[in-house]
């Protein structure tokens, strides 16, 4: 029993995986988002006290499935409602003062997040749109035939750890390692920290977004790659070989 309670206690310790991100600390959650995305909530210091919040990745989840903004803002608020917190400038999020709240404000944030994945659901025009990673593939597919792009390409990192980039293009003595961004705060910061951990010479680092990131995002994932949109890309990949 000791040997179960024991290995059962140790799994469950890692259950919440904090990590950390501009502003504050992450925090992955048991609760997904419809699509099986682990739901992550973010913790940042406020004033006195603290907020825990969703960072809009509940509305972009939902826009990313072909609900409009209006449609999304309706159904998070009546969920934030439920639960009693707030909902500001597409974030789902609620107040506390002191670190002893932590647990409850994470449970509270997450299954509200959660809650309103699970109705955007009922929409019959709740359909994936097609990814972004896709369609860069698709266009880069055709280019120079004296190179070669590959999906779900892993690279070592400086720091040891293994890092998945969405697409590589390789031939020669370069390497060009692609990333589609979404506006999802958790997709912004874990293409970062690919980016900032792989380097080397002759290493082209690019982060594409479809023209929906804030500006914030934009500068700091500007500090590790290139950032552009898919239009852009092409041309950003035949300059690497010129």
């Amino acid at each position: 029993m000791r040997d179960t309670l024991e290995a059962v206690s140790s799994e469950a310790a890692r259950i919440w995986k904090c990590a950390p991100c501009p502003g504050g600390v992450m925090i992955r959650t048991t609760c997904v988002h419809p699509s099986f995305e682990a739901l992550h909530v973010y913790v940042d210091e406020l004033g006195d006290g603290f907020i825990a919040h969703d960072a809009g990745d509940t509305a972009a989840s939902m826009f990313l499935h072909g609900i409009d903004r209006e449609t999304a803002d309706r159904v998070i608020l009546s969920e934030c409602g439920r639960s009693g917190i707030g909902f500001e400038d597409g974030r789902i999020f609620w107040k506390f003062n002191s670190v002893d709240w932590l647990e409850t404000a994470v449970i509270v944030v997450s299954n509200t997040a959660a809650s309103a994945g699970r109705v955007a659901t009922t929409f019959t025009n709740y359909a994936p749109k097609k990814r972004l990673k896709d369609k860069i593939f698709e266009m880069l597919a055709p280019e120079p035939r004296d190179r070669e792009v590959s999906k779900d390409f892993v690279r070592r990192g400086e720091s040891g750890r293994h890092h998945k980039f969405d697409l590589a293009v390789t031939g020669g003595s370069h390497l060009t390692l692609i990333n589609a961004v979404e506006r999802r705060a958790t997709s912004v910061n874990s293409k970062y920290v690919s980016f900032s951990d792989v380097g080397g010479e002759g290493v082209r680092k690019i982060a594409v977004h479809n023209g929906d990131l804030r500006e914030s995002d934009i500068a700091l994932l500007g500090s590790v790659a290139t950032v552009a949109e898919p239009s852009e890309t092409i041309d950003l990949v035949i300059s690497v070989a010129a």
